[in-house]
């Protein structure tokens, strides 16, 4: 996933907002200069039949949003698998006997194993977990950072 400049954005938009808006004139090179009422546009939109316009210009607007959310609330790999611990020491004592943390962990996200294997080990010499030949047996105390 690539970061993507304020400036490349205002400029994408403003070619999408000329498109859409030449024929009234509400864009300059410096961006919007004046307001536009949802019920004019949609009516500019009827007229010169660009729903396709309008449509790319959604999603693009509403992609970039989720990513920059995706971006500012994306959980960090510890997040991820202390979750998942959580979620392991609440299975029934048959499936926390017959499988691995590190495999159930595995198998649930998209962490490398590598990393799942050195946060477990790290967690275990802090006693914050206990595991026994790779099964989760205990949580202790899970820090909410590592």
């Amino acid at each position: 996933m690539g970061a993507v400049h304020p400036s490349h954005l205002l400029a994408a938009f403003n070619v999408m907002l000329r498109q859409l808006f030449s024929a009234v004139g509400k864009v300059s090179d410096d961006g919007i200069h004046s307001t536009v009422h949802y019920e004019q546009v949609m009516a500019l939109v009827e007229e010169k039949q660009v729903w396709d316009l309008l449509d790319k210009h959604v999603m693009f607007v509403t992609n970039k949003l989720f990513i920059y959310n995706e971006m500012l609330t994306a959980p960090t790999s510890f997040d991820i698998l202390r979750y998942q611990l959580l979620m392991l020491i609440q299975e029934t004592d048959e499936i926390r006997a017959s499988t691995a943390a590190y495999q159930y962990i595995l198998d649930r996200t998209r962490l490398s194993r590598s990393s799942i294997m050195k946060m477990l080990a790290e967690l275990k010499k802090g006693n914050y977990i206990q595991l026994e030949n790779g099964k989760l047996i205990a949580i202790h105390h899970l820090p909410n950072r590592f």
